[in-house]
């Protein structure tokens, strides 16, 4: 489980801003190099109001987590995507090529490459799915929405 911790800076209705205080937990697979939590913000987050466990309060230190099966999900969707997205843009670049009788490798090629863009594009739209913990110990409890 990747984990970070963060201190809350403010509450405005359903969106918290969250203050990142280190690098993440240095789980082993990147050597505590990753941008996992990172944001063009630099160390400034926002999330919304769901991914509590309680209220969130100003000023109070959390975790933050993302489970080991949202991160590998997240790999099959990136790699995995654009493996198949190559593969099979160049099985029907090669069957175009074969079907038309010319420039097979060409046409190979140019589905290769159509096939892994348009895979990584797919790939890009998903949100991670953190959630923040207290630190103070205390037994968490979920925020009702609605």
């Amino acid at each position: 489980m990747a984990e970070r911790r963060a201190v809350i800076d403010a509450v405005d209705g359903d969106v918290v801003r969250l203050r990142a205080l280190e690098r993440c937990s240095d789980c082993g697979g990147c050597g505590g190099r990753c941008d996992l939590f990172r944001t063009p913000a630099g160390d400034e987050l926002t999330l919304d109001r769901q991914c509590f466990d309680r209220e969130p309060v100003p000023g109070e230190p959390v975790q933050l987590l993302l489970s080991d099966r949202w991160l590998r999900q997240s790999a099959w969707q990136v790699y995995g995507m654009a493996t198949l997205g190559m593969l099979l843009g160049a099985g029907l670049g090669w069957l175009a090529g074969y079907w038309l009788n010319s420039m097979a490798d060409l046409l190979t090629l140019i589905g290769a490459v159509a096939g892994t863009l348009i895979a990584i594009r797919g790939s890009k739209n998903r949100l991670p799915d953190i959630r923040a913990v207290p630190l103070d110990g205390a037994a968490p409890r979920r925020v009702e929405t609605g």
